[in-house]
């Protein structure tokens, strides 16, 4: 046990540091519980590189390869402050909403409050890289529906580096 951390003097603790522990910490403290969130990772203040993020990733049970979602997204867990929310992409996919609404849960209120909150929106056109431009224009032109990966990113601050994944240097996400 940490020597900091005085038993039953909190109402809630939360393991997990990452956009969903963060957000759940802030709702619940703006009601006035008494929150700890407790973290298995260090606060890292050294990202923007591969070489700086790569040991923050827990590989643990992993061959080599992350795991994948149901709907097909990569899930990669990193220990760190923050959680996999300081060394992902920014993006902000609502997930299990089909399966939750046939169980009669509906979460579409709580999710479109998280992404106001965080600001979620879709990735602009003028940052789109030509790559993903011609796909877009490709899946157009044969009838598919493209839509840009809505994403927790202040776009004013992007710089279109590409160095999502190793942590935004210039404070984008």
């Amino acid at each position: 046990m940490d020597p900091t951390v005085d038993e039953g003097k909190h109402d809630v603790i939360i393991v997990g540091s990452g956009a969903e522990g963060a957000t759940l910490a802030r709702e619940l403290s703006s009601r006035g519980y008494d929150i700890l969130v407790v973290e298995q990772g260090p606060f890292r203040t050294h990202l923007g590189s591969f070489g700086l993020v790569r040991k923050y990733f827990d590989v643990a049970g992993i061959a080599r390869l992350p795991r994948t979602s149901e709907e097909g997204v990569l899930l990669w867990r990193s220990l760190c402050a923050g959680g996999s929310t300081v060394v992902a992409c920014g993006n902000a996919v609502r997930s299990l909403e089909s399966p939750l609404s046939s169980l009669g849960i509906d979460l579409s209120r709580e999710f479109a409050e998280c992404e106001r909150e965080i600001g979620v929106r879709n990735f602009p056109d003028e940052l789109l890289s030509l790559t993903t431009r011609k796909m877009r224009d490709t899946a157009q032109d044969t009838g598919w529906n493209f839509e840009p990966m809505p994403k927790s990113i202040d776009f004013e601050k992007c710089r279109k580096c590409g160095n999502c994944t190793y942590g935004c240097v210039y404070g984008a996400k």
